[in-house]
């Protein structure tokens, strides 16, 4: 029993997902940062929304619960960049209510004038 305790475990060989994440980490100085950039110009010319066969990342999909098996539909989705704000747009139906209306532009809208301020800091008692 002495023998199995101090034996040296042999290392065992790393998986595919495992090669597949390094590869992903140090993306500079592997092959990922080329394929990326061809995957990048050809993403832009595609649709916002795009079924997919398989996932990019297949290492970081599994770890996510991805199985290759029915049932799991893979959709590829453009994601704009920065904070999340609606695009003005310049022509066309206003949306919404109109935020700053001045009296001497529109006087039917104009709000009713109001006589002076009660002064509430001074008590009735």
């Amino acid at each position: 029993m002495a023998d199995e305790s101090t034996e040296k475990k042999v290392p065992q060989g790393k998986s595919m997902y495992k090669y597949i994440s390094e590869a992903w980490a140090n993306s500079s100085e592997t092959y990922v940062k080329a394929l990326n950039q061809e995957r990048k110009i050809q993403w832009r010319k595609e649709e916002n929304f795009l079924r997919i066969e398989k996932p990019t990342r297949l290492d970081r999909a599994r770890a996510l619960g991805y199985k290759a098996k029915q049932g799991y539909v893979l959709v590829r989705a453009k994601v704009r960049k920065g904070a999340f704000k609606k695009r003005q747009i310049k022509s066309g139906r206003p949306r919404g209510r109109e935020r700053s209306s001045s009296s001497s532009a529109n006087p039917s809208r104009a709000s009713p004038k109001r006589g002076p301020r009660r002064d509430t800091r001074t008590s009735r008692f």
